[in-house]
């Protein structure tokens, strides 16, 4: 009975450390699973950025009117302004009839020309290069030029420089056209044809 009774102790003892021994691997094993579960997942390689390159900004095209040639050297009868942007239909435009180099200057005669289309003509008057009480004939006008002819009565110009008329035409249309000299004659103190040069005035369109 004594052998019995010590045969099952150790029976007992075999199936308790057996069950430990189970136990215990089946915490290591839920443990494992719980490390498993809770490691950080694997970071993904992030794809390359691609950046498109960016075109500079277009600048606006400037277009620079090319410089006006020079006067010709001696006496030359101009218009001024020898280029001008064409003012809006309905607006007013004046122009110079200059002369420049002159000399015994006592009389002048000029037609000057013009586009029907775009310009209408308002006035002509004589200016200030010849002595004050200059005669001034009534002017001469056709659809598409006007003649003045003015006439010193207090001696010739003394100036070299200076304005013969002025001109003031009304906008037609906004457009380029260009402002002629026809005819144009400088008399002296002698009643002599002086040799000269013209040079037109060019309208731009706006």
């Amino acid at each position: 009975m004594q052998k019995l009774t010590h045969l099952l102790s150790i029976v007992l003892a075999a199936l308790f450390a057996l069950a430990v021994s189970s136990c215990d691997e089946s915490m290591t094993n839920q443990m494992d699973r719980v490390v498993t579960d809770t490691d950080p997942p694997t970071e993904q390689p992030m794809a390359p950025t691609t950046t498109e390159p960016v075109a500079p900004p277009t600048e606006p095209v400037v277009t620079t009117p090319e410089p006006l040639p020079p006067l010709p050297e001696g006496t030359v009868v101009f218009v001024e302004p020898r280029r001008v942007t064409s003012p809006a239909a309905g607006e007013q435009l004046q122009v110079h009839i200059n002369v420049k180099d002159a000399a015994d200057v006592l009389a002048y005669e000029v037609r000057v020309g013009f586009d029907p289309t775009a310009l209408r003509y308002v006035s002509i008057a004589n200016a200030d290069y010849l002595p004050a009480g200059a005669f001034a004939a009534p002017p001469q006008v056709s659809v598409d030029s006007i003649y003045l002819a003015t006439t010193s009565v207090a001696g010739s110009a003394t100036a070299a420089n200076g304005t013969l008329a002025t001109v003031t035409f009304e906008v037609v249309a906004a457009k380029a056209s260009t402002i002629t000299l026809i005819d144009v004659l400088l008399s002296d103190s002698n009643i002599t044809r002086l040799t000269l040069q013209t040079a037109n005035g060019n309208i731009s369109a706006p």
